[in-house]
């Protein structure tokens, strides 16, 4: 297992993750804005101005939903900021790696509002989604045969820390 060093920080009372994916360059992963209904009050404009304040080159929005990436992505865009787009499946978060993830992301989207989404839902969609599971999920085996790129965390918020499987 390859761990990931990680840090956890506080914004506007919500917590979100900080992981080093390139190097030196920390960026929040598990940042969650108003269109996470009844989760967080920070707006898409509050984090681009973060981001711009901070100097950050790459912003992540994971919320329960997909209802706000296109203004996310319209605003970064403008502000010369990298968007990386995630949502939050209570148990799993996942995020597109490239504009396929992003359709994948979509299509998971879609699938949700029929019925829960299974470890069959995945299969096919994996290879351009980066996935990462809370330790405490009972099907844990289950998504490591299905994603190349998987990490594992633990939803402990005192002893919060990420491996890659």
């Amino acid at each position: 297992m390859k761990c990931c060093d990680t840090t956890q920080i506080f914004f506007g009372g919500f917590s979100y993750v900080k992981m080093n994916l390139e190097g030196d360059r920390m960026i929040p992963i598990y940042v969650k804005s108003v269109y996470s209904y009844l989760n967080s009050l920070i707006t898409i404009d509050d984090l681009i101005s973060l981001a711009m304040e901070k100097n950050w080159k790459n912003l992540c929005l994971c919320d329960d939903n997909m209802h706000g990436v296109m203004e996310f992505i319209r605003k970064c865009e403008k502000h010369a900021i990298n968007p990386i787009v995630g949502v939050d499946y209570h148990g799993f978060l996942l995020y597109a790696k490239n504009y396929q993830g992003y359709q994948n992301l979509l299509y998971l989207e879609k699938v949700r509002n029929n019925h829960e989404i299974t470890i069959n839902d995945l299969k096919y969609i994996s290879d351009d989604l980066i996935c990462l599971i809370d330790c405490q999920n009972k099907n844990i085996d289950e998504f490591k045969h299905v994603f190349k790129d998987i990490y594992v965390y633990s939803s402990d918020k005192k002893n919060l820390q990420y491996s890659y499987l």
